[in-house]
């Protein structure tokens, strides 16, 4: 009897494993498309960066490099082209050069869900670095791209990544038309609102757009507490104790500034 059944046992775990295989090999696949495409948007972060003054004199006084506001999206883009690069690097090591190059679902555009998810990283970042970084409070406008962004994929839900696109690339727009409108320098109490309006608001209407699965509101509160601590802790590091100012300070940093002072009065 277990001479019978182990053949079928056998096949049915081959079966598994090549499924899981074959799994794995498209995530890498994706993994190459997505990490050539940082590479490319990282680059365009060091050479945007660049041109901010690494030393400057203001008023007789020479400013050093490592005050310089260049020195934030400079890390930011080191860090993002190296982890770039090992994403594009796990691929080459998974499939080989060859390979990869040969695929036609990585050297060919692809419908459905898979071109969404690469749409969501364009739109993602360029927004963040063309459209909210120069004109939005760097906490919040850092808040509102990790949330769309990890929610969009950790929730594996293409109606709440489409939401995400369409409500990030809307404020990204009104956020470019108020800074034509009122010029410079920007109005941070409205860009650094709207921005704030614009992260509650996705939250509750992604909220509401599966309210019965606890496990999804529960993801989704998870990506909002963690969107919100990570620029509370970096923040406040950068602009603090290492003393580098960061690419665009509004109402949430000079929140911060207040309450640092208040701290160093009463101590």
């Amino acid at each position: 009897m277990i001479g019978h059944s182990s053949p079928i046992i056998f096949g049915i775990r081959h079966r598994g494993a090549c499924a899981m295989e074959n799994d794995k090999g498209k995530l890498r696949r994706d993994d190459f498309k997505t990490g050539i495409l940082l590479i490319l948007l990282s680059l365009g972060v060091l050479w945007e960066a660049s041109t901010y003054p690494m030393t400057d004199s203001y008023g007789g006084v020479q400013n050093v490099w490592y005050v310089s506001p260049a020195l934030f999206p400079l890390i930011i883009g080191l860090l993002l082209f190296i982890l770039a690069l090992v994403l594009v690097g796990n691929a080459l090591v998974f499939h080989g050069w060859s390979a990869v190059w040969r695929d036609k679902n990585v050297i060919q555009t692809r419908q459905g869900r898979g071109d969404l998810r690469f749409i969501g990283v364009v739109v993602f970042f360029s927004a963040f670095v063309y459209a909210y970084i120069p004109n939005v409070d760097f906490f919040i406008a850092s808040v509102l791209f990790l949330f769309t962004f990890i929610s969009g994929y950790y929730l594996e839900r293409k109606d709440v990544l489409i939401i995400n696109i369409i409500f990030y690339t809307l404020i990204a727009g009104a956020l470019l038309l108020i800074t034509k409108i009122t010029g410079e320098p920007t109005n941070h109490w409205l860009t650094d609102g709207l921005t704030t309006f614009g992260l509650f608001s996705l939250f509750l209407i992604s909220q509401n757009a599966r309210n019965e699965d606890e496990t999804y509101v529960k993801k989704l509160r998870v990506a909002l507490l963690v969107s919100i601590l990570v620029p509370a802790i970096l923040c406040p590091i950068f602009k603090f104790g290492l003393l580098v100012p960061l690419p665009s300070e509004g109402i949430y940093i000079e929140l911060m500034e207040q309450i640092k002072y208040l701290f160093r009065t009463h101590s």
